[in-house]
Formats: structure tokens, sequence, C-alpha cells
């Protein structure tokens, strides 16, 4: 005879976990806004578009710009856009410092 793992149904953990990172979020609204946008002819997939900043992020770190470069000091927003000429792809920075 098997031993029961489990005497009742198991609750599930999630719920307290969002809630918990859900009150995070407020209590992070003090946080650095960093915001990249990608202007370029071809769309990125999302991963290689988040890693494609990396390095420019750890500048922003280095150069003093921003304290951190962790969830907890700043909120980073990475986008795209697409655009019909060679000529108006770049990139566009903007930091938002908290009051």
């Amino acid at each position: 005879m098997a031993a029961e793992l489990f005497a009742g149904k198991p609750e599930s953990t999630v719920p307290a976990a969002l809630e918990r990172h859900f009150e995070s979020e407020k209590q992070g609204a003090n946080r650095v806004i960093v915001r990249f946008v990608k202007c370029s002819i071809r769309l990125s997939d999302v991963d290689n578009l988040y890693a494609g900043y990396k390095s420019l992020l750890d500048q922003l770190r280095c150069s003093g710009l921003i304290r951190a470069d962790d969830p907890q000091t700043i909120h980073l927003q990475v986008s795209q856009l697409k655009v019909a000429r060679l000529k108006e792809q770049g990139t566009y920075i903007q930091i938002i410092y908290p009051q």
C-alpha cells in the first residue's frame, strides 16, 4: 500500500507570489525609468531586442547616468518601431528620474 503524498488538495502559492510582486511594483514607483526605442527597417524578436541593449545599459551605469541596472533600481522599457528608410534607423534613449 502506497502512502499518500497529500492529505488534501495542494494549495497554489502563485496568487500570494503575484500579490507580493504587484506590491513590490507599487513600492518601486521611485525607480528610474530607462526607455530604449529601436527604430529599424526590420523588427527584432523580443529576446534579441532586450539582449541587444545590455551593453548600452551597462554603459549608462558605468557613466553614472544610472546608479545600478537591477530591477529594484530601474524600470527598463524596450520597444521598437518599424521605419521605412535606412536613414531613419537609430535608437532613442529616455531616462526619467524619480522626483
